[in-house]
C-alpha cells in the first residue's frame, strides 16, 4: 500500500497562498539566522581581539578590583549582544510574528521579556568573569575538568527547574477531571508512561501556540497543555498526548541528560583551547578571550544545525507513529494539520535549505502518512 504522492496532496489541501504565505515566513526565519550569527560573530570578535575590545577591557580593568573589571567586561558583552539582537527580535520574533497573525504580545510586554532576558544573562556572565579566572589559577591543567564535573550537576538541576521557569511567565494549573483527563489517564496507563502531573499553561495570552510537552525532572516533572491546544478539541488533545508520549522522552531522558554531559565536557575541553589561542593572539586575560569562544560556539551550533534537524525528525516520525495509531478520526487529524499549517504560516512541503534545517516532518509527510493508516484501516490491516 503505497503512500499518496507529495504533489497530490499539495494540491488538494494547500492554496497557492498556503504555500507563499509559508515560505514567505521560512525566508524571514533563515534571514534571521543569517544575519543574527554573522553579526553576533562580528561583535564578540571585535570585543575579544581588537584595540576597541582592549580598551573597553582595560576601563572596566580600573575597577577596585581585578575580578570586578572581568565581571563587568563580560556583562558588558552580554548587553551588547542583547541590545544588537533586540531589532532582530523585535523585526522577526513580534512584528513579522503579529503581522502574519502568529503573535499578540504587545511592545511592553517584547520589551520587559527582553530586559529581564538581557540582565539575567548579563548576571550570568558577570558570575563567569569573576570565577572563571580564579579557577584557572587554582587549577591550571585540569579546571575544564573540574568545571564540567560542576556543571553535570548544574544541567540536571536545570532540567528539574524547567516548570518553575515557565511559571515566571504563565500560569500552570492542574487539567480539571472529566471525560477529557479520563482518556489522558487512560492513555497514560495503557502506555505505562511517566509524565508527572497534568497540567494547562495559559500561552494565550502572547500567542497561538497549541503544544503539548513534557518537562521536569523527578518529581518536579510535568505532562504541559497550552490552552490553544485544548481549544482544538479533545481528540486533538489525547492525540497531541500521544505523540508526546511518543518521544519516549521518561526514557530517553537519562540518556540524552548522559550525551549532554558528555557534550559539556568536550565544550569546556573546547573553551580551554579558545582561551589559550586568545591569550596568544592579544586578549589580555581570560575574560577578555572568552568572547572569542562565543563566536567558536555560535559558528559551530549553527554547523551543526542540520544534523540536529535530522534527528529531530526521526524522533518526531517515531512520535507521529503512536499519535496516529491513538487517534480515533484520521480525517479530523488531516484537517488539524492544514489548520495548524496555516495558523503558523508552516511551509507545507519545504525543500532545499528549509527541508534540511527543519526540525519536524512536513504538513504534506504527516498528511500522507495518516491517509496511508486510514487506509490500512479501511482495507482491514
Amino acid at each position: 500500500m503505497e503512500m499518496a504522492s507529495h504533489a497530490a496532496i499539495l494540491a488538494t489541501y494547500f492554496t497557492a497562498h498556503d504555500v507563499a504565505r509559508g515560505a514567505a515566513r521560512a525566508f524571514s526565519l533563515d534571514l534571521r539566522l543569517g544575519v543574527a550569527t554573522v553579526l553576533d560573530t562580528a561583535l564578540v570578535l571585535l570585543l575579544a581581539l581588537s584595540p576597541t575590545g582592549r580598551a573597553l577591557y582595560d576601563r572596566c580593568r580600573r575597577l577596585p578590583r581585578p575580578w570586578l573589571g572581568d565581571a563587568a567586561f563580560l556583562a558588558l558583552v552580554e548587553l551588547c549582544r542583547s541590545a544588537l539582537a533586540l531589532p532582530l527580535d523585535w523585526e522577526f520574533d513580534l512584528r513579522n510574528a503579529r503581522a502574519l497573525g502568529l503573535s499578540h504580545e504587545t511592545f511592553a510586554r517584547f520589551l520587559s521579556l527582553a530586559g529581564r532576558d538581557a540582565l539575567f544573562g548579563a548576571a550570568a556572565f558577570a558570575l563567569i568573569g569573576a570565577t572563571l579566572p580564579f579557577v584557572r589559577a587554582k587549577l591550571p591543567k585540569r579546571w575544564w575538568l573540574a568545571l564540567a564535573v560542576a556543571g553535570s550537576i548544574v544541567l540536571v538541576a536545570d532540567v528539574a527547574m524547567d516548570p518553575y521557569r515557565v511559571e515566571l511567565d504563565y500560569k500552570l494549573t492542574p487539567l480539571a477531571p472529566g471525560p477529557l483527563r479520563t482518556r489522558i489517564d487512560q492513555l497514560i496507563a495503557a502506555t505505562n508512561a511517566r509524565v508527572g502531573e497534568v497540567v494547562e499553561a495559559n500561552v494565550s495570552k502572547d500567542s497561538t501556540e497549541a503544544n503539548a510537552y513534557v518537562m521536569g525532572f523527578g518529581p518536579t516533572k510535568r505532562l504541559v497543555l497550552t490552552d490553544n491546544l485544548l481549544a482544538l478539541g479533545d481528540d486533538a488533545v489525547v492525540g497531541a498526548v500521544a505523540h508526546e508520549i511518543g518521544h519516549r522522552r521518561d526514557r530517553k531522558l537519562p540518556f540524552r541528560l548522559a550525551l549532554s554531559m558528555g557534550g559539556l565536557f568536550a565544550l569546556l575541553w573546547l573553551l580551554e583551547r579558545t582561551l589559550r589561542f586568545g591569550l596568544a593572539h592579544g586578549a589580555r586575560s581570560t575574560a577578555q578571550a572568552l568572547p572569542l569562544f562565543i563566536a567558536v560556539f555560535t559558528l559551530l551550533n549553527v554547523a551543526s544545525l542540520p544534523v540536529r534537524a535530522a534527528i529531530s525528525r526521526h524522533d518526531e516520525r517515531a512520535a507521529d507513529t503512536l499519535e496516529l495509531k491513538t487517534r480515533k478520526d484520521l480525517d479530523a487529524y488531516v484537517q488539524e494539520q492544514v489548520e495548524l499549517t496555516r495558523r503558523d504560516a508552516l511551509e507545507p512541503d519545504p525543500g532545499g535549505f528549509d527541508r534540511l534545517l527543519s526540525t519536524h516532518p512536513s504538513p504534506v509527510e504527516r498528511i500522507a502518512r495518516a491517509l496511508w493508516y486510514k487506509a490500512r484501516r479501511g482495507s482491514g490491516r
